[in-house]
């Protein structure tokens, strides 16, 4: 097999994914890390390696491989690196899907591309959010990777005025832990943000089980009427988050807690 063809069959996108998670793990332990400490750690040119993590830049088999070492990503025979192939050369990884559904800020920028004074730099979108820059510019290259956001002349547009996750049928790890890192945002917004902008609020009530489909109904009908109501607007500002919690405050009597979770 070439070398041409080699190059071919690397994941060089699953590749480039990793980079990115390791730099923006590495930049949430230590926020003075930086893209040049990186590079050091990689033994790769810094200019380099910020150009291919943006998709600025194409990488060679040998060099695919050198960083794949570096980040542990075990291809099944470094010693044959001519039998190369996409299924063989990097260990699994989460997928964007996973990575959209988990990380809230995929879904704020999405809503925030839609106000009034947006601009589409990953430095302002991390200002806004209260995200890392890179978190911010990965963010925007899953988006546009799984087609819901389109890059022309430096800008992205929405490919779909909205979007939705919503499933009634069933959950997943990844979407219980997206709703565990909304919950605990709201959490701290009760202590930072000002009372004025905010809004808290509970009911306790006591429900015909066999009721509660009619229920998730009516809460995802009202979910839809929110947004319909609050995006009328042409001046839109600011990206806000509701979050619905029903669950029971009673031991479920008669059922397995698996038919809950």
């Amino acid at each position: 097999m070439s070398k041409q063809k080699a190059k071919n069959n690397l994941d060089i996108e699953t590749l480039k994914q990793s980079l990115q998670r390791e730099f923006v793990g590495r930049c949430k332990k230590n926020s003075a890390y930086s893209m040049r400490a990186f590079a050091k750690f990689l033994d790769i040119d810094q200019s380099f390696l910020s150009k291919f993590m943006r998709g600025q830049k194409s990488i060679s088999t040998e060099t695919a491989l050198a960083l794949s070492r570096k980040l542990g990503l075990k291809p099944s025979s470094l010693n044959n690196e001519k039998n190369v192939t996409v299924k063989d050369t990097f260990l699994p990884l989460l997928d964007d899907e996973f990575a959209v559904i988990s990380d809230w800020y995929h879904f704020a920028i999405l809503e925030l591309s839609k106000t009034r004074k947006f601009k589409s730099d990953a430095k302002v979108i991390a200002q806004r959010l209260g995200i890392h820059v890179e978190e911010a510019r990965s963010a925007i290259d899953r988006l546009r990777r799984i087609g819901l956001i389109r890059l022309e002349d430096g800008n992205f547009t929405l490919n779909a005025p909205n979007n939705t996750w919503t499933n009634s049928q069933a959950t997943s790890d990844a979407r219980k832990l997206l709703q565990k890192r909304l919950l605990d945002r709201g959490i701290t917004a009760i202590e930072t943000v000002p009372f004025e902008l905010r809004e808290n609020g509970s009911l306790t009530v006591a429900i015909e089980k066999k009721r509660l489909p009619e229920f998730k109904q009516k809460l995802a009908k009202i979910r839809l009427e929110l947004g319909d109501f609050f995006q009328a607007s042409s001046n839109l500002d600011e990206v806000y988050q509701l979050t619905i919690s029903f669950f029971p405050l009673t031991k479920i009597e008669g059922d397995s807690n698996e038919d809950y979770n």
